[in-house]
């Protein structure tokens, strides 16, 4: 599937953009702080139009029920 790598891609950039651009950090410690918040933000609360705009951790939970098609 070409578009996968897109995805991946793309999610990578907005990692980068959300938790990291623009700061300095301090150590290592820090860096995956904001990584950790950033990424349970992102399961939790970002709307994406690929599961019918369910948020990440929504569209786990539809489908295992079996609610996603």
């Amino acid at each position: 599937m070409p578009q996968t790598n897109g995805v991946a891609e793309r999610f990578n950039r907005t990692l980068k953009e959300q938790a990291s651009h623009g700061r300095v950090f301090k150590n290592v410690e820090a860096v995956r702080a904001a990584v950790t918040e950033f990424k349970d933000r992102y399961n939790r609360h970002w709307r994406l139009e690929k599961p019918g705009f369910m948020s990440p951790l929504e569209a786990r939970q539809a489908h295992a029920i079996g609610k996603v098609a």
